[in-house]
């Protein structure tokens, strides 16, 4: 789903009347999801998932092209482990998609 189909899909489950308005809102979760996660480094959202932030340590790579080890810094990640309802549902319908095809 692209950002511009959720806009939508809020905009027609909310009712409202524009689509800037559903965008406002879509917006204001989005930003308050990202203050939480700077702030607490944790979102949960019962029924979605979990999204929390994880420090990545510093590692070194093998460029492909030149064989040359390389250092990657230190960096931050948000991770995302959605909830058990939610990946129940995505297995019975990816189930349901292989037994028909």
């Amino acid at each position: 789903m692209t950002y511009e189909k959720l806009i939508e899909e809020v905009q027609r489950s909310a009712e409202f009347t524009s689509k800037a308005k559903a965008r406002e809102v879509l917006r204001c979760v989005l930003g308050a999801m990202e203050k939480a996660l700077l702030v607490d480094g944790r979102v949960v959202i019962p029924g979605l998932g979990t999204f929390t932030v994880k420090e990545r340590k510093e590692r070194n790579c093998l460029n492909p092209h030149t064989r040359e080890v390389v250092k990657l810094p230190a960096k931050n990640v948000v991770r995302y482990r959605p909830a058990p309802e939610l990946a129940k549902a995505v297995n019975r319908e990816v189930k349901k998609i292989k037994k028909t095809a």
